[in-house]
């Protein structure tokens, strides 16, 4: 535990240190042939504030990568949350006639001469074509989750390739993993193991406010079956959890078929990048977990029953459940 706080505590000094030498304000995505060129709204700009958490941006930002590149339009995402910290390869050019801006600000605001013509997805998580019709030629201001790969299903590589974590993160997760399976007297080895991540989200979903909208999180049974999936394909299989209530999953998950390792590095980014460090994951409820499972590179085992039917949730989301999820990855219910 003393070795993980030491380098959380690295962490949080580099990523200080990070931040200062990354532009916080402004950052060009797309860059245009003309050296020195700064982006600014014009009336061919396609605008997104980005709400929520990491998971939340994540998702947003493909899309709006995805529509910019379709339309062929400049594009600025506002948002509170600095993923250029954590992914700095948002920052990669992706072409020679788009750019996409990100500015790091809560709120995004217009003068008063601007006219702006707000376009908003039908559903948070379902599929909306027309951002990808033709689209109004001046201004235009797109909303709001667009928690639907669909979106970007035709840029899936270079997103994952801007999804990349910070050398830091990185380390930070290696160093991890390592001292959680050398604490119970194991050694790291991706040659004869596989590494299979679990992320178990719980506590902010646990609310009332959350229940109430027909979010139903998986108990132990779902990961135990989860867990058996994997022990029955692959020999000599080992479980890395991460969790945002880590004496909950000690408490319930009591995987027999390997050897489970838990972190209790306690930040969104590290717990993310641990698990892409996996050959395989099983995810939980969330858009956060959601794009544990889009990282990984092996197979995704998700949670089918998370929406209660005939909820605001299960409203919301797509008629068929499996097509909010990608078509590669292994469904499992209670």
């Amino acid at each position: 535990m003393k070795k993980e706080i030491f380098l959380i505590v690295v962490f949080l000094l580099l990523g200080i240190f990070i931040g200062i030498q990354l532009p916080l304000s402004t950052v060009i995505v797309k860059v245009l042939p003309k050296e020195g060129f700064t982006p600014k709204l014009n009336q061919s700009s396609i605008i997104l504030q980005a709400h929520g958490r990491l998971g939340n941006v994540m998702f947003q930002y493909a899309a709006l990568y995805s529509i910019a590149c379709s339309a062929r339009r400049n594009a600025t995402m506002y948002t509170k949350i600095n993923i250029i910290s954590i992914f700095p390869q948002v920052t990669q050019k992706i072409g020679s006639d788009v750019v996409l801006t990100i500015e790091t600000k809560k709120k995004l605001s217009h003068s008063n001469s601007t006219t702006v013509e707000l376009m908003k997805e039908t559903s948070d998580a379902r599929f909306h074509f027309p951002f990808f019709e033709t689209l109004p030629k001046h201004l235009i201001q797109i909303c709001c989750y667009f928690q639907d790969y669909r979106y970007f299903i035709n840029h899936i590589g270079a997103i994952r390739e801007r999804f990349t974590f910070n050398p830091v993160v990185q380390w930070l997760s290696k160093q991890i993993l390592r001292n959680i399976v050398e604490r119970a007297n194991a050694t790291v080895d991706f040659n004869s193991t596989i590494y299979v991540g679990i992320h178990v989200r719980r506590s902010d979903l646990s609310v009332l406010v959350h229940q109430d909208q027909g979010y139903r999180l998986p108990e132990g049974r779902y990961y135990h079956k989860a867990a058996q999936y994997y022990a029955d394909k692959y020999n000599n299989v080992s479980f890395i959890v991460a969790s945002d209530d880590i004496e909950w999953c000690k408490k319930h998950l009591n995987i027999t078929v390997g050897p489970t390792y838990y972190s209790s590095a306690k930040m969104g980014a590290i717990d993310m990048a641990l698990m892409g460090l996996c050959n395989h994951v099983i995810i939980s409820v969330g858009t956060f977990s959601w794009m544990v499972g889009f990282l990984s590179a092996g197979e995704v085992v998700y949670y089918r029953d998370f929406a209660r039917p005939n909820s605001p949730l299960a409203k919301r989301m797509p008629e068929r459940i499996e097509d909010h999820f990608l078509p590669s990855w292994v469904p499992f219910g209670d």
